[in-house]
């Protein structure tokens, strides 16, 4: 009846087997940093700092738990479920990752793609994802990738005249020239300079349509004042560091609701039981 699982850094069997489970060592065997070559505008790799394959391991791991519970509540049967760091990568590289290798066996298809007209070639951010520094040196980020979203932040910006009206950047974000994109792009990063980042918070969030929010640690985030109004965030009691905040539950679920256990097990603790 045992449901137990293993996550390691390229799966249990092949060629990579015995590497460790590294993420950076994974990113750069799978090709995730050479897809981020271009950021740098060279010809090198770009290290990726953040640990995607940590979490899409962890999260996938965590939903084939649950579904090996199921199945144990209807056949008594446990089963060991199994990821990697490398599996863990590709839903954030649906994009990178595949379309690195489309683009060598077939070019011209993969240049009418939707992917493809949303990739900068020169690895530059989208204008609808483009980060902005403000007047106080602190960084807001723009996740408004749709056209009526991009519209909106123009406007909540203050260059409805310089962009929206002038028939040279008709058809922004995405049909534009490259010398037309990064003239938007230069205004939009010299506006943002203006005002520090709570005074242009304070006129995004009068905009529905604006997709906006500070630049944050992972830490600052579990103060986020959505994370907290929405009850995701919770504090526990642990026998040797105190207080610990963490994330809660993100689901409300009304006929099983989820309730954030208490601290992590000891390395070893519930050995014993198990075997």
């Amino acid at each position: 009846r045992l449901v137990y699982s293993s996550v390691t850094g390229w799966g249990p069997r092949g060629d990579y087997a015995s590497y460790p489970a590294d993420e950076s060592l994974v990113a750069a065997k799978s090709g995730r940093m050479r897809a981020f070559g271009l950021v740098a505008r060279n010809d090198a790799p770009g290290f990726t700092a953040v640990q995607v394959g940590v979490h899409g391991a962890a999260q996938s791991t965590i939903a084939g738990i649950l579904a090996a519970l199921e199945v144990r509540d209807r056949s008594g049967i446990g089963q060991l479920v199994e990821s990697s760091l490398l599996q863990g990568m590709f839903p954030f590289d649906f994009n990178g990752l595949p379309r690195e290798q489309m683009i060598k066996k077939f070019p011209d298809r993969v240049q009418s793609d939707l992917f493809a007209q949303l990739t900068n070639a020169d690895g530059m951010s989208t204008l609808g994802y483009q980060p902005v520094r403000t007047k106080d040196g602190k960084w807001l980020q723009f996740a408004n990738l749709l056209e009526h979203l991009f519209q909106a932040s123009i406007v909540s910006l203050g260059l409805t005249e310089e962009v929206l009206l002038d028939p040279k950047y008709e058809g922004a974000p995405n049909r534009l020239t490259e010398e037309a994109r990064e003239e938007v792009r230069n205004m939009m990063l010299q506006r943002a300079l203006e005002k520090t980042a709570d005074e242009w918070m304070e006129i995004f969030h009068t905009n529905d349509n604006v997709a906006v929010d500070y630049v944050r640690t992972a830490q600052d985030a579990l103060y986020h004042r959505d994370l907290v109004a929405n009850g995701e965030v919770v504090e526990h009691q642990h026998p040797t560091l105190g207080t610990v905040r963490m994330a809660g539950p993100i689901a409300k679920l009304r006929d099983t609701p989820g309730e954030a256990g208490g601290p992590a097990p000891l390395p070893g603790q519930d050995t014993e039981a198990v075997l």
